[in-house]
């Protein structure tokens, strides 16, 4: 009985601070669950706009930041790893994947 009551009792605690986590707004605040005006979970469904084409490694973190899009307009030939150089949003090996795109800007216009 005494083992019965002490996992009980364990269980409880988590709940309570599960409780207090959520009233003080960090663990569903951070997920949006529940919580009216809560932000969503990192960037889920954002599109990501850059003049230039990520490397290895903020492309990576915009896998890690869940985007749902990455347009660019100038390509990376040295570092770029969405299309130049590598293509990391085509690994099937990651958890996560977004849609690119990219295009060219028209030139500058010379000072008339």
């Amino acid at each position: 009985a005494a083992a019965g009551a002490g996992e009980k009792g364990c269980g409880a605690g988590e709940e309570a601070r599960k409780r207090q986590r959520t009233e003080r707004g960090g663990v569903a605040v951070s997920r949006g669950e529940g919580v009216p005006g809560a932000r969503p979970y990192l960037c889920t469904g954002w599109d990501c706009f850059l003049l230039h084409e990520p490397c290895l490694m903020c492309a990576m973190a915009l896998v890690h930041s869940r985007v749902r899009r990455v347009v660019y307009a100038t390509p990376d030939p040295c570092a770029g790893a969405l299309g130049s150089r590598h293509r990391l949003h085509g690994f099937r090996s990651l958890n996560h994947h977004y849609t690119v795109f990219s295009f060219d800007l028209p030139p500058a216009r010379a000072a008339e």
